[in-house]
């Protein structure tokens, strides 16, 4: 039923209703207000695991609780200490892992939890009710969303397999479009299966997005791709540090509208504002943001900032609480707003001299593939034998009582208060 003209026609319109209505959410949202609803959820959830039990997760109530007692780290230093983050500073063990790159030797495996794939979604949600925006007549059920991920499988891992990318989910698109989804185990696979199809959106980095396109004209024999693809409305893109430049895309697909999903160490951070050019950042997407001023980088314990105090055309460096089992993780790139109505930023380039890594704007991504054989020695390193970075004690919450474990409540007519 799913394949005939009468359901994708009803599908196209309950999906740009609920984009526009997804929209028009984060139109009115209060960024300082849902960022604080997110943050406690998180914490909520990682209460009982071994870091969330170290730094009194069940006395934090706000954000000043948050920053009190948990200070800021690095990637490498949350790994150093912990190894696998699933299972330490997240509930686990996850299926499947994100490598992240950090500039270490070896990579940094994230996991991929079922909140952060929910963050996911709600980013691509996002993205597709952008294009629906400046193209109201785009239909993505009208034929098939190619979905390109660049999961590790965590048990493959475990046993040593150089096979280690994990099948693609669906379950990162919207639940009206996970029908049309084509979402195989490699590129090949996939390309022969779009191939014969009418794709109508393309998700997933340049690389990838490259290799299968080249793949799907060879299958089709065909020279141009809107030969294959006459009906391609938006192509979702993401950037590795070994990926080559976007415009490489932007020949082949032609007409389509490209948008870039920016993701860092695995958590969606902004979407491209197809009508601005700029990054519109997505504080209502499972991930909770602070800001350091740029000029305190290299201080020992520089100032932590939300939204709500953040200025325009001021450098900021990003840290980031996920559902990775990140906790005030600093990335070590700054951004700079450029709107705070709807939030609009671009990435700053600035001198490495005080610790903060330069990035170029919009045109980097923290996940990169490695070879096998070294994500392997990484797993399968015990954390006991991974050095162990000395953490200095944190001030306790006295005179906050502790929360009694109970559950949050919220029924189908509830609604965020955040949300206007």
């Amino acid at each position: 039923m799913t394949d005939t003209r009468l359901v994708r026609r009803v599908a196209d319109a309950l999906l740009a209703a609920r984009c526009r209505r997804h929209l028009a959410g984060l139109d009115r949202l209060n960024p300082a207000r849902a960022q604080t609803r997110i943050l406690l959820g998180l914490l909520h959830r990682a209460r009982a695991t071994p870091f969330g039990r170290g730094h009194d997760f069940a006395r934090i109530r706000s954000a000043d609780d948050f920053r009190r007692l948990v200070p800021l780290r690095t990637l490498d230093e949350l790994w150093q200490t912990h190894g696998r983050l699933d299972g330490a500073t997240w509930p686990g063990p996850a299926r499947q892992l994100l490598a992240c790159d950090t500039g270490a030797e070896s990579p940094r495996l994230v996991p991929l939890t079922p909140a952060l794939e929910a963050a996911h979604r709600a980013a691509n949600q996002t993205a597709m009710g952008l294009v629906q925006r400046v193209r109201p007549g785009a239909g993505f059920c009208s034929g098939s969303v190619v979905f390109l991920g660049e999961a590790l499988s965590a048990a493959r891992l475990a046993e040593g397999k150089g096979d280690v990318p994990a099948p693609p989910s669906a379950r990162h698109l919207p639940w009206l479009a996970r029908p049309y989804a084509v979402a195989e185990a490699t590129i090949g696979a996939v390309a022969r299966t779009a191939a014969r199809t009418a794709a109508t959106c393309l998700s997933g980095s340049v690389t990838a997005l490259l290799k299968l396109l080249a793949e799907v004209k060879r299958f089709a024999r065909r020279e141009r791709l809107a030969e294959v693809w006459p009906g391609l409305e938006a192509v979702l893109w993401s950037r590795k540090p070994s990926d080559p430049p976007s415009a490489l895309l932007r020949e082949e697909v032609g007409g389509a509208v490209l948008l870039e999903n920016v993701s860092r160490c695995g958590s969606p951070v902004a979407v491209e504002d197809p009508e601005t050019g700029l990054l519109r950042w997505l504080p209502d997407h499972g991930v909770f943001f602070e800001f350091v001023p740029a000029e305190e980088a290299s201080k020992p314990q520089p100032t932590r900032l939300t939204f709500d105090r953040v200025e325009t055309d001021v450098d900021y460096e990003l840290v980031l609480t996920s559902p990775a089992g990140l906790w005030a993780c600093r990335l070590g790139e700054t951004v700079r707003f450029e709107r705070r109505d709807p939030p609009l930023f671009r990435w700053s380039v600035r001198s490495s001299e005080s610790g903060v890594r330069t990035s170029a704007p919009t045109e980097e991504v923290s996940e990169v593939s490695r070879p096998s054989a070294v994500i392997n020695s990484e797993l399968r390193t015990p954390n006991s034998e991974l050095p162990t970075a000395i953490q200095g004690p944190h001030r306790r919450s006295d005179g906050i009582p502790a929360e009694r474990l109970e559950m949050f409540v919220r029924n189908p007519w509830s609604a965020p208060a955040d949300r206007g």
